[in-house]
């Protein structure tokens, strides 16, 4: 019993004593960053713009329909796109909804024609009777 609680007694001590060394060797540690510059000196991402867009009237994939309908011409939707080997990264991970027989394409995509071949995608599934296509293409 004696010799367990030394053991943890012990690790306990280790740990403390080595934390206050892990700080300045440890490349997460808040003093440091991955780039080696200090926090103040890294550029912030400034995506404020696109955040103030979308508390508007913008749907959201928050605003997805739940009727077996909606969910299956999502779903058919989605599976095309995967099966699309053509498609970027980001086409594939572009936001799907559909509210009644309207869907609608959210997010970046690579070219114009991802953009065209996406929105031909949903408008040939079956079921949807319009595409609103908010795709943007990365400059």
């Amino acid at each position: 019993m004696n010799r367990y609680v030394l053991c943890v007694v012990g690790a306990l001590l280790g740990a403390a004593c080595d934390d206050g060394m892990k700080n300045s060797a440890n490349p997460m540690s808040p003093r440091s960053t991955r780039s080696g510059l200090a926090p103040s000196m890294q550029a912030e991402p400034d995506n404020t713009k696109k955040n103030v867009r979308d508390r508007e009237d913008t749907i959201t994939p928050m605003d997805q329909g739940n009727s077996t309908a909606e969910v299956a011409i999502t779903a058919s939707i989605r599976k095309e796109m995967m099966a699309e080997t053509s498609l970027s990264f980001s086409a594939r991970n572009v936001k799907v909804v559909t509210m009644g027989s309207r869907v609608t394409l959210r997010g970046p995509v690579m070219s114009a024609d991802e953009k065209a071949l996406l929105a031909a995608m949903a408008m040939r599934t079956s079921g949807v009777s319009e595409v609103d296509n908010q795709l943007e293409v990365k400059p």
